[in-house]
C-alpha cells in the first residue's frame, strides 16, 4: 500500500510514500536522462498480471519481459504536448504500458 504525496501530470509521474516497512522488492534506481540506451541494447520490462485495474501490485505476479531498445521517440499527449518515450522490440500485452523498463547492464529504470 502507498499514498500519493505529489503528482506531475505533464510528465505522468507520481511520488509515493510506502506504508509498509518490509518491502518485497528493492526500490529501483532511475537511470540518468543523458545516459541514453544504445540501439539494440537489451532491456527488461517488469509487467504482467500486476498491471490490471484490479491489480494488487504483488511483485510475485510480475513478469519479466525481455526486449531491446530501438530508439527514443516523442509522443503527443491528449493536450498536444510532446512527451519522451522509448520504442522497444518486445512482446507486451495491453495493460503493460507504463511498466518500468530496466537497462540490463545496471538494472536502472530508463
Amino acid at each position: 500500500p502507498a499514498r500519493v504525496v505529489r503528482r506531475h501530470p505533464e510528465l505522468d509521474l507520481a511520488l509515493l510514500r510506502l506504508e509498509q516497512r518490509d518491502l518485497q522488492v528493492k526500490p529501483l534506481e532511475l537511470g540518468e536522462p543523458r545516459a541514453m540506451l544504445a540501439p539494440g541494447e537489451p532491456v527488461v520490462i517488469l509487467a504482467g498480471p500486476a498491471q490490471g485495474p484490479r491489480a494488487k501490485g504483488d511483485p510475485d505476479d510480475r513478469v519479466a519481459i525481455p526486449g531491446r531498445f530501438r530508439r527514443a521517440v516523442q509522443l503527443r499527449t491528449s493536450t498536444d504536448a510532446l512527451r519522451p518515450a522509448l520504442a522497444l522490440d518486445a512482446e507486451v500485452l495491453k495493460g503493460d504500458s507504463g511498466s518500468p523498463v530496466l537497462r540490463v547492464s545496471d538494472g536502472r529504470v530508463m
